[in-house]
């Protein structure tokens, strides 16, 4: 497979890779490696290394063309599919691709040349094996050597392999290592640094130093990969929703790259799916996603004066306790000024819950806040009707906290019938029964996670 204009093996998936052997310590890419680890033993080995480099290849055909080369787009396509706690950045998905492949043929290479050197054999089958390594493979192969191999390491097998000499070693390894580092971007080793040394233990230490030089500086850039943020899903969303009204809505007239922030900033910010937060604005704006402000509702998400005063401090019959007991950051963030800090303070940002009904049209990342604060309390209440017999000011406590601590052990249904049950009571008009199909109809074809949904999960 081609990345960056470089080849990598998948093929050969004979010997186990651990963690450690990547070479690089990162929380994120010890998930992703997690993620392939079905058996959590710490190694990728047998069919685990085979579905990693299985969903490599599968990324060569997301657009319909397998050439063997992996597209910067094929490859965000792919991130996408995997759960989002395991996505990573293009670039940092490319090292964790390339690191797995090299130190695979790495592990692979440095045993089928020890088996050749310490057992009977051939030069000429030496050679041939010699021939494998390449810039790409060298550190690992001569990592993998020392591992096996404890007393002896690559370059002083090959020079003391009977017809091999030094001068096999400075073509087969330095001369591949010294091109890795130049790639690497590192100034201070030279091709004629080991041409002019003739003395294998010298030679040894040249050696052991440049591997260390390099795999310090690739790590430092591996760091940097996976210090990335993830490509968003989001302008994909909202593309899917609006051309549900083809013929109605012209692309052209939707401003992908700020519904794509405001969405990302608010689903990010409280820990919730963006395609939660995308079905419904598709929905109440019919796909516009135009923030209007009308007798019906006002903002993205369409917001009426009575669900603001569902948690609006002195409203009557609010539930401000509840909601904050729910979810008191996003509360707070929508209802009070904050400081020099940027903490809240207990001045009220708006004076009526009608102020900021209307304040959802023109302020769209509020707009979201405020549908999603009143989308969770619709859960909250579907929940505590389904958990607890029925819904109301005792058991919508129950629920809550029943939800922070993930003991309900839901059913993959139950879970999509709440949040059918949450977006008729969001909606609340006539329509609401074809309007919370549609809603579930959009995230089921979103490959929405209903199995793991939960959104007050701490």
């Amino acid at each position: 497979m081609e990345i960056n204009g470089k080849k990598y093996n998948f093929n050969e998936k004979k010997t186990d890779i651990n963690f450690q052997d990547l070479g690089v310590q990162d929380s994120k890419l010890k998930n992703i490696f997690d993620y392939f680890d079905h058996n959590k033993d710490g190694k990728l080995s047998g069919n685990e290394l085979a579905k990693a480099f299985g969903a490599f290849t599968s990324m060569d055909n997301s657009d319909g063309v397998a050439d063997s080369k992996l597209s910067d787009d094929e490859i965000k396509m792919g991130i996408l599919a995997f759960p989002k706690e395991v996505r990573i950045s293009i670039d940092a998905m490319k090292s964790f691709i390339i690191r797995l492949s090299t130190v695979n043929q790495g592990k692979n290479l440095a045993n089928d040349i020890h088996n050749q050197i310490s057992g009977p054999s051939l030069n000429s089958n030496t050679i041939e094996k010699l021939k494998q390594i390449n810039k790409n493979n060298v550190i690992e192969i001569i990592n993998e050597y020392t591992n096996i191999s404890k007393d002896e390491t690559l370059a002083s097998a090959i020079d003391n392999e009977w017809g091999l000499d030094i001068k096999e070693v400075k073509q087969y390894i330095c001369k591949p290592l010294i091109t890795r580092a130049k790639e690497a971007g590192i100034q201070d080793v030279y091709f004629s640094q080991y041409l002019e040394i003739d003395n294998i233990q010298e030679l040894n230490n040249f050696i052991n130093t440049t591997v260390e030089k390099i795999k310090s500086k690739e790590a430092e850039k591996i760091k940097s990969d996976f210090q990335q943020a993830a490509p968003s899903q989001t302008k994909d969303l909202i593309r899917a929703e609006v051309r549900k009204y083809k013929g109605v809505v012209k692309e052209s007239d939707v401003d992908y790259e700020h519904w794509t922030k405001v969405i990302d900033t608010v689903a990010e910010k409280y820990n919730v799916p963006q395609e939660i937060i995308t079905a419904i604005i598709g929905k109440e704006t019919h796909g516009t996603f135009k923030s209007v402000n009308s007798s019906n509702g006002s903002g993205p998400m369409q917001i009426t004066t009575i669900s603001v005063n569902g948690f609006f401090p002195g409203a009557k019959g609010n539930w401000n306790t509840l909601f904050n007991k729910m979810d008191s950051d996003l509360l707070k963030d929508i209802l009070y000024e904050k400081d020099a800090n940027g903490k809240p303070t207990n001045k009220l940002r708006f004076s009526s819950p009608k102020e900021l009904r209307d304040a959802c049209a023109t302020d769209h990342e509020l707009g979201v806040m405020v549908g999603l604060l009143t989308f969770e309390m619709k859960y909250v209440e579907a929940v505590a009707g389904k958990k607890f017999g029925r819904s109301n000011y005792k058991t919508v406590p129950l629920a809550i906290e029943a939800l922070k601590n993930n003991t309900l052990n839901m059913s993959e249904k139950e879970i999509q019938e709440c949040v059918q049950i949450a977006m008729k009571n969001y909606n609340g008009s006539s329509l609401k029964e074809s309007y919370a199909r549609d809603v579930v109809d959009s995230l089921k074809v979103m490959n929405f996670p209903f199995e793991t949904f939960n959104p007050l999960i701490e």
